[in-house]
């Protein structure tokens, strides 16, 4: 006859939830990091010649 008393399981629910939205926020902002460096030249030329870009200046 044993009297311990099993403690219950820790449900980590909600550590799984955080886990994933900084999972998916880390992978978005990678993303729109990488996504940035895409249009370094057209930066590059319109700061040149604001005539290249596509929105004309008044």
């Amino acid at each position: 006859m044993s009297n311990k008393q099993e403690a219950p399981e820790k449900d980590n629910f909600f550590l799984y939830v955080a886990a994933g939205v900084i999972i998916f926020a880390s992978v978005i902002f990678m993303v729109k990091n990488a996504e940035s460096d895409k249009y370094e030249k057209a930066r590059q030329l319109i700061a040149e010649d604001a005539n290249n870009s596509a929105y004309k200046p008044k």
